[in-house]
């Protein structure tokens, strides 16, 4: 095992560090803290919640992203929504996107929507 081994250095896959860590955090004490997180480290933090089996701070994560929805983020959101089969939260991105559609449409972030 190398990570017994002094300045064992272990790549993470499909993750980063800061996601990765928070989830250790909350494997630790139960815990964890949405608030402070970019987008981007929120969404790869439901990504290990889904991938490790943990089905309420999956759910949690997902009414998390609900509540900071905007522009540059629905459609990336979706996407992990969609791909991780979470209902509650497909459905609110759908609902953001419809009631704004015209600055959706005209985003970055449509543009890198998956097929």
């Amino acid at each position: 095992m190398r990570e017994s081994q002094p300045e064992a250095e272990i790549p993470l896959q499909d993750t980063t560090a800061e996601a990765f860590t928070m989830l250790l955090k909350y494997i630790y004490t139960g815990r964890a803290t949405l608030t402070d997180e970019k987008e981007e480290v929120l969404l790869d933090f439901l990504s290990l919640a889904h991938k490790y089996g943990f089905p309420e701070l999956e759910d949690s994560t997902s009414e998390y992203l609900c509540t900071i929805l905007n522009i540059q983020n629905v459609c990336m959101t979706f996407d992990v929504a969609s791909l991780y089969s979470l209902p509650k939260l497909t459905c609110m991105c759908c609902m953001f996107m419809d009631r704004n559609a015209q600055e959706v449409l005209s985003s970055e972030g449509f543009l890198s929507l998956s097929k």
